[in-house]
């Protein structure tokens, strides 16, 4: 009962902030970016919030609880790649979605302006990388979701899913952008003081002659592991629901403060989860599933309402990601495709109830691993997407006919190399075994690399003088 009150308080709050944001929203241009009125600390907390979903307090715990220090490449490789992103990217692209006639909105329309392109073959295709890999991401949060009240409330996790999509629903339908911005930031100070708070209190249950069970030491990884591992920061330069944020910021001037909030609280949450992976291993050498020591731990040391409001934190990392999500993608359907053009931001509700029904479908059915199902989906918006953007920021030769191909080399890659057996092509020559499958190698490394190949390769062949013209000039840089 003590839980369920304390989730009850959550859910409460959450609400509030929802209605707030509907006074606010009274346009697409509202539901689909909060009229670009976003301060530098929602900003930067309303990113890592939508960034680090339940993966942070459940996936990255359960593969440090597994793994030892092992699997903390990952997280050095995602502070590199979010630091490279708030340094590189965000103030330019800031500046350059309102450097042409037209105000770009999102990725897709910012591909459209910056090459003058009149074919909707980007957006076309930009809209079905988003959505499918955007259900895979948003599904995995519903898992996330699933897990959190089958361990706390006891309920079958499949209910918990359906329960934990409809409450997702209704704030961002209510409220869009503005709502899931405004929540990110609270969810983000949530999950900010629960990741801090458990690993301190729990150190004190550690008994005396215990040793971790650490199964993989920070050095013994090979090559390719750490490789694959540092690979994660590359997904950054993709990822529609963080970049969102850039464009949506007041003054283009205020993100560099956003990156100071943004990486401080990013570092100091990563090392705590990594904590309480460590502390895990010896507190509780053995639970079923590895993947819920947070919330197993959360249980263990604090009282139950506490511990409630504690682990509502996992609620608010999942919440935080998918209504971002949702109302990204909802907008690649709506604005992107220029499909629609009276009533949209009703029509972008609907979408959102559309893409909710379908990935909490696609929750039920699928593997109730959450590290596994973000890894995908971060590979596909990363490779797909990052390429094209850093190339349309930083090359005056990209094309519009080169970014259409980057993205499609991006997502084929990326899926192909999913679903390849770990060891597809393997021969031997002498007595040398070689192997050439996708084993041990993260989908992201071969996609990404070969989007960028594609994209250079394209442009060189089909030039477009007119892109070249459109690039972002350093005086627009200078004089802001």
């Amino acid at each position: 009962m003590s839980y369920l009150a304390a989730i009850t308080v959550y859910l409460t709050v959450v609400g509030l902030i929802g209605i707030s944001a509907y006074v606010k929203t009274r346009s697409e241009r509202d539901f689909s970016l909060g009229g670009r009125s976003l301060t530098p600390l929602t900003t930067a907390l309303s990113a890592n919030a939508s960034d680090m979903s339940g993966w942070l307090l459940l996936g990255l715990p359960g593969a440090i609880y597994l793994s030892g220090l092992g699997a903390s490449w990952i997280v050095i490789g995602l502070v590199i790649g979010a630091f490279c992103n708030w340094q590189f990217v965000s103030q330019r692209l800031r500046l350059a979605s309102r450097s042409f006639s037209a105000d770009a909105k999102s990725l897709p329309q910012f591909f459209v302006l910056r090459t003058n392109t009149r074919s909707n073959a980007i957006p076309i295709t930009a809209s079905i990388v988003t959505i499918v890999f955007y259900v895979i991401y948003i599904a995995t949060g519903f898992i996330v979701a699933g897990k959190l009240f089958e361990s706390v409330l006891g309920w079958e996790q499949n209910v918990a899913i359906v329960i934990g999509a409809v409450v997702v629903l209704i704030y961002v339908c209510v409220g869009g952008f503005l709502a899931a911005s405004w929540t990110d930031t609270f969810q983000a100070l949530l999950m900010m003081v629960a990741l801090i708070v458990v690993p301190l209190l729990a150190l004190s249950h550690i008994p005396a002659l215990a040793e971790p069970r650490t199964t993989v030491e920070f050095a013994q990884l090979s090559v390719i592991d750490v490789v694959s591992a540092l690979a994660w920061g590359l997904g950054y330069f993709g990822q529609p629901h963080i970049l969102a944020r850039f464009f949506a910021i007041r003054n283009a001037k205020k993100l560099v403060q956003a990156k100071v909030v943004g990486m401080t609280w990013m570092i100091v949450c990563t090392v705590a989860a990594v904590c309480i992976g460590l502390v895990g291993q010896s507190v509780l050498p053995e639970i079923a599933d590895p993947e819920r020591i947070f919330i197993e731990l959360s249980k263990l040391v604090l009282h139950p309402f506490i511990a409630g409001l504690i682990i509502t934190a996992v609620l608010a990392a999942v919440m935080s990601t998918v209504d971002s999500q949702l109302v990204v993608a909802s907008a690649a359907i709506v604005d992107d495709l220029g499909l629609f053009q009276q009533g949209s931001m009703w029509l972008n509700r609907a979408f959102v109830f559309i893409i909710i029904v379908v990935s909490g479908w696609a929750a039920i059915l699928m593997d109730k691993v959450v590290l596994q199902g973000v890894a995908y989906a971060w590979a596909g918006f990363g490779s797909s997407f990052g390429p094209a953007l850093l190339f349309s920021l930083y090359w005056k030769h990209t094309t519009s006919r080169a970014i259409l191909a980057s993205m499609i080399t991006g997502l084929v890659t990326t899926v192909c190399w999913h679903h390849l057996p770990n060891e597809l092509w393997s021969f031997s020559i002498g007595e040398l075994d070689i192997s050439l499958g996708s084993y041990g190698i993260y989908e992201m490394i071969p996609a990404f690399l070969l989007a960028c190949i594609v994209l250079m390769i394209v442009s060189w062949k089909w030039p477009d003088e007119n892109a070249a013209r459109r690039a972002l000039s350093r005086s627009i840089i200078g004089s802001h």
